[in-house]
């Protein structure tokens, strides 16, 4: 029998028997305990981003996210490593704006 692969959804479970206090925490917060190998899906991702999950297909598809290292049918996952380096990658808003326009005063 093949061993089950690791999701995130069974690191999830498993903070939730240490903790019972975890169904007040953010998935954020629980994000931050993952292991690296770990696997997330969709709407783990989408939940992570604050964003549902017909907008993960779209920034799938414009190629404005990692793209999943398991894509079979409905069945799409993202290493946690892999999602924390795109993560670490992006620059902040204040640094992405274009220089302040000039007002049009006359």
């Amino acid at each position: 029998m093949q061993a089950a692969k690791w999701t995130a959804e069974q690191s999830i479970k498993e903070n939730m028997i240490r903790s019972p206090l975890y169904e007040k925490r953010d998935f954020r917060a629980v994000f931050c305990e993952l292991d690296p190998a770990a696997l997330l899906t969709a709407d783990e991702f989408a939940a992570l981003l604050c964003i549902n999950r017909a907008s993960i297909d779209y920034r799938l598809h414009l190629g404005k996210i990692p793209r999943p290292v398991i894509r079979e049918n409905r069945c799409v996952r993202w290493r946690v490593s892999d999602v924390r380096e795109w993560l670490n990658s992006l620059k902040p808003a204040a640094e992405r704006r274009d220089a302040p326009r000039e007002s049009a005063e006359q």
